[in-house]
């Protein structure tokens, strides 16, 4: 099936410069615009978008390591370059931007360039978005942000009744000590506001709490001139994360009430169908637990968003896992939450990229498994596509 260019769209190149592609318009295979009406399903979507001037429009990328991005750099992660592309065409006028949401600590695979430097934490998930969180129980346990161009920068803690304390330095400066005891409250934030649109240091450094009674510091958002309105990007990925991992954070879902997002996109099941975390499951027990996501991220958001639900293709299990089910019948448990719900629609990865991809020099996929640069290029421009009005 063929796919007409839109000569008009934005042009991303990856960064090594080894390939360009622009953006394609057109029917796409396996239906991922027709279940159900992609339009009704997006429509809160869309009315942020035309909103964005007067509201933040805020968009949250569930996912694995494929929507992580691992083995690549920031800059060529398929959620950046949609953030590019969307910028492009949707932000108003006087708003830059800034990169968005990070996570205090990553699972695994951390990219080269990713601007948190943990020394000493431990990971969590006990909250975060995609949840994770930086645990900070000891003398000399810190994490610094290196930030782009800022106007503002949120730290996301979580809070309760047992927890220690923290603080944090702006460029080196005098410590701000927060006590994070009290109500429990899932990504509650201290804002360090008028920075100028330029660089920072912000540091982050233990105070008190022992063991499992430290001090968990959830992740950093990045503003420049976004504070109250524009597109906003938070990054809610976990390398090796599935549906039924995610359910056993305590704040993961709580999260979303903080965030209030228009539109989320969950990239979820070959480590449910694949991987011990915690143990291979069967499509209907992946199906009950994305609907459980998607329920929980509803009773968390004042407007329900639009929620599209991306399909990946098929990959090898890890080592020594013997799947209890077929992946045809996950990619089935999907469509038919899509059939089921008028907020959710699917945008189908395999129509771009498919488990006969070529890896490695010149392939669409790095390894076996995760997009190379160039895959994230046509990821992107896909996604991009088909998210436009």
């Amino acid at each position: 099936m063929g796919y007409r260019a839109n000569a008009s769209a934005p042009v991303l190149t990856d960064s090594a410069g080894l390939a360009q592609f622009q953006s394609y318009a057109g029917s796409a295979p396996f239906g991922d615009s027709l279940l159900p009406s992609k339009a009704a399903a997006l429509q809160r979507f869309y009315y942020q978008l035309g909103n964005a001037g007067s509201a933040a429009c805020d968009l949250v990328f569930v996912g694995d390591s494929i929507t992580t991005g691992f083995s690549l750099n920031i800059a060529n992660r398929w959620q950046t370059l949609l953030r590019t592309l969307l910028r492009a065409k949707f932000q108003p006028a006087g708003v830059t931007g800034g990169r968005g949401y990070f996570s205090a600590m990553q699972a695994i695979g951390t990219p080269a360039d990713y601007p948190v430097a943990a020394t000493g934490t431990t990971l969590s998930n006990i909250d975060g978005m995609g949840a994770k969180a930086a645990l900070l129980n000891g003398a000399g346990q810190k994490l610094v942000l290196t930030t782009g161009n800022v106007t503002a920068v949120d730290i996301f803690y979580y809070q309760n009744a047992v927890v220690g304390s923290w603080s944090y330095k702006l460029d080196g400066g005098g410590a701000t000590t927060v006590t994070a005891g009290g109500a429990t409250d899932a990504m509650h934030s201290v804002r360090i506001s008028g920075l100028g649109g330029t660089a920072h240091t912000v540091e982050v450094d233990w105070v008190s709490g022992t063991g499992g009674n430290g001090a968990y510091i959830d992740g950093f958002m990045e503003y420049n001139g976004d504070e109250a309105a524009g597109l906003r990007f938070w990054d809610a990925g976990q390398s090796s994360v599935s549906a039924a991992a995610l359910l056993t954070s305590a704040g993961f879902l709580s999260d979303f009430a903080k965030v209030q997002p228009s539109l989320v996109t969950v990239m979820l099941g070959v480590n449910d169908w694949g991987a011990n975390n915690p143990s291979p499951q069967t499509a209907a027990q992946f199906k009950a637990n994305l609907l459980t996501i998607i329920s929980g991220i509803y009773t968390n958001t004042t407007t329900h968003p639009s929620i599209v639900l991306i399909p990946e293709w098929q990959v090898n299990p890890a080592g020594g896992v013997t799947p209890v089910d077929t992946w045809a019948n996950f990619i089935a448990a999907m469509y038919s939450i899509a059939r089921a719900d008028p907020n959710v629609c699917i945008f189908d990865a395999r129509s771009r990229i498919n488990s006969g991809a070529t890896s490695g020099a010149g392939g669409l996929l790095g390894d076996t498994t995760h997009p190379s640069p160039q895959g994230s290029v046509i990821l992107a421009n896909a996604l991009f596509n088909f998210l436009t009005p």
